[in-house]
């Protein structure tokens, strides 16, 4: 069951099994209410014929070392 609080959020009690809801109030980029950064694309993957796995990880490795500023590769 969930209610809604004086507060105005909802607090979500289990049953008697102990099932609950999930909060995935805080679910993603940073916990969640933060813009995701824009951020130009670096490398484009196409597919190659057959197992594209060494192809990828080729590509991943040079990623990988690409320099880092304010947490994120560039060229």
């Amino acid at each position: 069951m969930d209610k809604k609080t004086g507060s105005g959020t909802l607090e979500y009690t289990g049953t008697a099994k102990g099932d609950r809801i999930i909060d995935f109030s805080y679910a993603g980029y940073k916990g969640g209410g933060v813009r995701i950064p824009e951020i130009p694309a670096r490398v484009t993957v196409y597919p190659v014929a057959g197992d594209n796995a060494a192809h990828i990880q080729r590509i991943i490795d040079s990623v990988s070392q690409m320099p880092l500023q304010d947490g994120f590769r560039v060229l």
